[in-house]
């Protein structure tokens, strides 16, 4: 496994699990999905690396598999996350996640989930960016969509790497041996 090619920005232990393990997948695992949004939105202003290094304290301190728990998180919940996890110490970025837990709930109720909602954007099925950017239309598009539901720390470029983490896009590249790989 070592000696395969890979993306270009695999240049660390941790990239390049992340890479192997779940970067370009085909992801329609709802709480996963949920979790990788969360995660990309404490990535504003930072490298992904360190989100990536504090994964499991953020797993810890917010429970992803239950994202009604989340949503009723409160002040004191902050406090105590900021105090006593690993986690990036940005109260704002906290609030994010218990914000992110409620307006999924919004997006769910008018989307049947999270999932069908991404992906019924590109009818189901894994695509090649065709414009090679950090941000297209279509991220765009769900940036202003996830606004109107109240999403917050998202904007058109981070959705764009969540589009690309979760599988949607096929970013990897051409001598990536997982190009072909998320394409079977």
């Amino acid at each position: 496994m070592e000696n395969k090619k890979r993306c270009s920005w695999c240049k660390t232990k941790l990239y390049t699990e992340y890479h192997d393990m779940h970067w370009g997948k085909e992801n329609h695992n709802e709480l996963e999905l949920f979790k990788l949004l969360c995660l990309e939105s404490q990535s504003s202003g930072l490298g992904f690396s360190v989100i990536l290094s504090k994964q499991s304290e953020y797993q810890k301190a917010f429970n992803f598999s239950d994202i009604n728990s989340i949503a009723k998180l409160n002040e004191d919940d902050v406090e105590n996350i900021i105090n006593n996890f690993n986690v990036i110490k940005n109260k704002k970025k906290i609030q994010a996640i218990i914000n992110n837990a409620k307006a999924y709930f919004k997006l769910v109720e008018v989307h049947k989930n999270l999932n069908d909602y991404l992906w019924s954007k590109v009818n189901y099925k894994i695509t090649k960016n065709p414009e090679g950017t950090t941000e297209n239309f279509l991220s765009k598009q769900i940036y202003k969509e996830f606004k109107k539901f109240g999403f917050s720390f998202l904007g058109s470029v981070t959705i764009f790497s969540y589009l690309q983490a979760i599988g949607i896009y096929n970013d990897h590249q051409k001598e990536c041996f997982m190009y072909k790989e998320v394409l079977k």
